[in-house]
């Protein structure tokens, strides 16, 4: 893991993207753009997972399990630009409307990226020296050992509480509202 070029997100902003059930982009925000450095027309249709996570498989089958199975979760992630050349670090928030999963990537503290650089490079180095299945499974103890799943050790590590997460990714009763108007159209 490189730390060098380091892309810290504004914290006043949130990357937004919809995808299909097989995690294919059908929509970004603009700040996805400027962050990752991706034109719309090179992202539509590409696999979010694949296209800009930097992160352990591991960690990316973790976050895809949970997503999959109920669309509700908190998850930190390294992300890179288009090219490779920088990365940055987030929280994310996922949640299933209308059969499109939505995640939403706020930034976290230099605090908490140094909280969990050291299991991202363990999960790394035992990915590059062994294989996927057993980081998987120190993925797994290490998860254990702690008494949590990935979404509550992600927002922890961030330092949020599950009754301030709405808060933090700006979820009001307008945005809720919306979601349930939303629900009635197809569009």
């Amino acid at each position: 893991m490189n730390a060098l070029n380091l892309f810290q997100l504004d914290p006043k902003r949130k990357i937004k993207v919809k995808l299909d059930r097989d995690h294919r982009i059908m929509y970004v925000n603009k700040y996805f753009g400027e962050v990752t450095q991706y034109k719309l027309h090179e992202v539509l249709t590409e696999d979010f997972f694949e296209l800009i996570f930097d992160t352990s498989e591991s960690i990316v089958k973790l976050i895809k399990s949970k997503v999959n199975k109920d669309g509700g979760s908190f998850f930190i992630m390294r992300g890179k630009n288009r090219n490779g050349s920088r990365t940055f670090w987030g929280i994310g928030r996922s949640y299933i409307v209308d059969n499109i999963l939505n995640i939403e990537i706020k930034m976290i503290s230099d605090l908490s990226i140094e909280k969990i650089s050291e299991l991202f490079q363990n999960l790394f180095e035992i990915e590059r020296n062994t294989n996927i299945q057993v980081a998987d499974l120190y993925l797994e103890g290490f998860l254990e050992e702690i008494g949590m799943d990935y979404s509550d050790f992600s927002l922890r590590v961030a330092g949020i509480s599950e009754s301030k997460a709405e808060k933090y990714f700006h979820i009001d009763i307008d945005d809720n509202e919306f979601r349930k108007k939303r629900k009635r159209f197809w569009f």
